[in-house]
């Protein structure tokens, strides 16, 4: 029989996940509405291989105005199925939780249209017992800022202090990240740094008056001399 394709997965899916509330929006991506302009998302990753389909599930959220204004400083596309907070299921789900043909938990592996057919209500109900949990867990913004403090990239993790008001902690963040990124001058660095601009910007038109020689000291690092720039 032939291998399956992720379009054969979803379609398979799509019962069993509007069954726990879930909507396929598009190839892969399932969201439930959490709270206003905050969304559940589930994403499918599939990776095709000579005698089958793996498919690795991953749960998140989307903060609409959180993701919208980090693409906005980053100068790229919003893209309104992108994860704010992701994790792959696997580590949601405890030893042994469902016998299925795959390399660990939180994967699929998916010889044909019949394993498809078994195995789709079972990915749903992995997504219903251990990823819905998380998913609701950070259904607020504070929650997902909690989350984002801890493991995320500096840009949503500081958009996420200044949505809470929280701009002395935000330029907190920033400094310890101008920090790390002061003596590099690749690609990142250089978006850190620009993000960083951007970001003091907004929060300082919208009134925050930041420490007078830490923003000096900071400006020094997100300023760096142009034989620095260039070096290496």
């Amino acid at each position: 029989m032939a291998i399956p394709t992720l379009k054969i997965v979803v379609s398979e899916m799509q019962e069993p996940m509007a069954d726990i509330g879930f909507r396929k929006r598009k190839l892969g991506t399932f969201t439930i509405e959490l709270a206003d302009e905050i969304s559940g998302l589930v994403t499918l990753v599939a990776k095709k291989y000579r005698n089958g389909l793996q498919v690795q599930v991953f749960v998140g959220v989307h903060h609409d105005p959180l993701d919208s204004l980090d693409a906005e400083l980053q100068g790229l596309k919003h893209d309104p199925y992108s994860p704010t907070v992701a994790l792959s299921l696997g580590p949601l789900m405890p030893a042994g939780a469902f016998k299925t043909k795959s390399i660990a938990k939180g994967f699929w592996f998916l010889e044909d249209e019949d394993d498809v057919e078994h195995y789709a209500p079972q990915i749903a109900r992995a997504i219903r017992d251990y990823g819905l949990p998380f998913i609701k867990k950070h259904s607020t913004l504070k929650a997902i800022a909690s989350t984002l403090r801890k493991h995320g990239f500096i840009a949503r993790k500081t958009v996420g202090l200044y949505l809470l008001d929280l701009p002395d902690d935000a330029f907190s963040e920033l400094e310890a990240e101008a920090k790390k990124v002061a003596e590099k001058t690749d690609g990142g660095a250089q978006d850190t740094r620009k993000f960083a601009k951007r970001l003091i910007a907004l929060m300082q038109k919208d009134g925050w008056k930041p420490p007078a020689k830490r923003l000096a000291a900071l400006e020094v690092l997100l300023h760096p001399k142009k034989s620095e720039r260039t070096r290496g």
